[in-house]
């Protein structure tokens, strides 16, 4: 019993986390934005699925983030922050029949934060709907498996938003270890 206490209380502190980190950035005067990210048709097991769409997050995570700052290798305390993490549809009325059958309904879903001091001239919203065809260009040879992304700002209480994209990580729907938080440390780089 006391293990399953355990999990939980480790589950609420990283989800807790993410919306400390989320709120001192937003404090500190930089923007968020609720990011949701589809694909086209996925082949492979489920597994192998969600792992083609985390390496797509981290594609358009290093394309934007040389728009954000010159030298992101140099810049590291500007760079903007990602966190995705998976999602399933859930029942709505309304909901196109296409959203729920690509790939079972799994996407993306999550928060990007943007430092006030960046090259960008516009909002991020507004940048990312203007380069879509950049974001989700195809690898050389075969067809693009980003379809869309949906950068929304958030105006207020940050906090909602961060459990609002994290979500099916707190139903236990999918683990911890399958949120994606960009930049990545520099421990896990090679």
């Amino acid at each position: 019993m006391s293990t399953l206490i355990d999990r939980r209380r480790v589950l609420e502190d990283t989800l807790a986390g993410y919306e400390l980190l989320a709120r001192r950035r937003v404090d500190a005067g930089w923007r968020a934005y609720l990011v949701t990210m589809t694909f086209r048709h996925l082949r492979g097991k489920p597994d192998a699925v969600l792992t083609q769409m985390l390496d797509e997050a981290e594609r358009f995570y290093s394309r934007f983030v040389t728009r954000i700052v010159r030298r992101p290798r140099v810049e590291v305390a500007s760079l903007p922050v990602l966190i995705v993490a998976p999602d399933r549809p859930v029942g709505k009325s309304g909901k196109r029949l296409r959203d729920v059958v690509v790939n079972d309904g799994l996407h993306l879903h999550g928060v990007l934060l943007v430092p006030p001091i960046s090259r960008l001239r516009v909002a991020a919203d507004e940048h990312v709907r203007s380069e879509h065809p950049f974001y989700v260009a195809s690898r050389a040879g075969e067809p693009p498996r980003l379809v869309a992304i949906d950068v929304r700002p958030v105006d207020n209480d940050v906090d909602r938003v961060v459990s609002y994209g994290l979500k099916s990580v707190a139903r236990r729907r999918f683990s911890p270890d399958d949120v994606l938080v960009l930049p990545k440390a520099s421990s896990e780089l090679s």
